[in-house]
């Protein structure tokens, strides 16, 4: 697969590679527009270059919704746990974009395959020494912060546009794809605010119940067995891990990769809104066939954003509680804002995010905003 480049970009986009570890990587920084650019670092055996640029311009996405002058970046390491060494692998990895890490033309964090123990990995191995710990790393209720804080703003944008239909999330049905880091912590906001989740899926298939499944008990096997949660959990349906998209539900949210729901899984759907834990997981063919048929597909960058903006309250010297709160607001207003534009404009809200952070985008170009100190 092939990147597709646009007036935006990407402007950047660096190949790495170590002999000595067999440390293969990609990192995509999407326009160079400002001094700094930031983005996870996925590291999977089947990462292809056309995703890791897809989830940089998410991530320029992203910041432009926050009126943050930082680009969207992201980085792709090819990694086989079976014949290779993951420490050795990310300290090469770290060694080689030592430069663009120092001068913070690149800031890494925490994506699929990876936590923030490994980002501290790479940064040590590029000379940056971390002498705090990150907040995001903070445990909470046997959860990352950052897991916690990312679920908690995923789970507001669908409370929030759930009332902006008139309808309380109190009682809604939910299914989460992707039962990992940012999906535990959307079943866990969920069962908070009393929404009913009745799936979850992992790489080892799907597990149902209508009438709702112990979320205590689910996250305790992920905890002890990972993936295997669904297969050891008892009670319910064991399904296949793609039939949670066909399943009626009042929110679907995706958790894994990049375009998984298309245009062939998109007729599938049967929820009443989708709410992305995961970045750019909706294709515009598939929103489109959607939104026509009356799903509401909540943008990803406004949904998710909640792992940015905890780092930036870190940054800023804030506390657990101010990130909950900024989350808590920031994401409900533009989650309000999306979907009330998209009607005015006679848009899909993915078609409106993405006009407006272009928008912000070309006046920051205009102003040279170069980025933050």
């Amino acid at each position: 697969m092939s990147i597709t480049f646009d007036d935006i970009g990407p402007e950047r986009v660096h190949h790495f590679y170590d002999p000595a570890s067999g440390m293969r990587a990609a990192l995509v920084i999407d326009t160079t527009v400002f001094r700094f650019s930031g983005g996870g670092v996925r590291m999977l055996p089947d990462v292809s270059l056309e995703e890791v640029a897809s989830l940089a311009r998410a991530m320029t996405y992203k910041f432009a919704w926050l009126d943050l002058p930082v680009a969207g970046a992201k980085t792709g390491i090819w990694f086989d746990a079976a014949s290779q060494d993951r420490n050795a692998v990310l300290e090469a990895f770290g060694r080689a974009a030592a430069l663009l890490l120092q001068s913070r033309a690149y800031m890494c964090g925490a994506d699929m395959g990876t936590d923030y123990h490994d980002v501290r990995r790479i940064r040590a191995a590029a000379g940056l020494a971390d002498e705090k710990v990150p907040l995001a790393m903070k445990q909470v209720e046997g959860l990352a912060l950052e897991e916690l804080v990312t679920g908690y703003g995923v789970v507001r944008a669908a409370r929030t546009a759930l009332e902006l239909r008139g309808r309380d999330i109190a009682g809604a049905t939910l299914a989460v794809e992707g039962f990992g880091k940012v999906g535990a912590g959307c079943v866990r906001q969920a069962q908070r605010e009393g929404a009913r989740v009745i799936a979850v899926s992992t790489l080892e298939g799907a597990r149902y119940d209508r009438s709702g499944l112990d979320v205590d008990r689910l996250l305790a096997l992920r905890r002890e067995v990972g993936d295997d949660a669904v297969l050891r959990y008892e009670g319910g349906e064991l399904l296949a891990r793609e039939a949670l998209f066909g399943l009626p539900v009042d929110v679907l949210i995706p958790g894994t990769r990049v375009g998984t729901i298309d245009a062939r899984v998109a007729p599938e759907v049967r929820a009443e809104l989708i709410v992305p834990a995961g970045n750019a997981p909706v294709t515009p063919d598939a929103d489109a066939m959607l939104h026509s048929r009356g799903t509401t597909v909540v943008p990803d960058f406004v949904a998710n954003a909640g792992g940015v903006l905890l780092e930036v309250t870190d940054a800023r010297g804030g506390g657990e509680a101010d990130a909950f709160a900024t989350t808590a607001e920031l994401i409900a207003a533009n989650t309000t804002r999306v979907l009330r534009e998209a009607e005015k404009r006679n848009q899909t809200p993915l078609q409106t995010g993405i006009a407006i952070a272009r928008e912000w985008l070309a006046e920051m170009r205009v102003a040279g905003r170069e980025g933050p100190e």
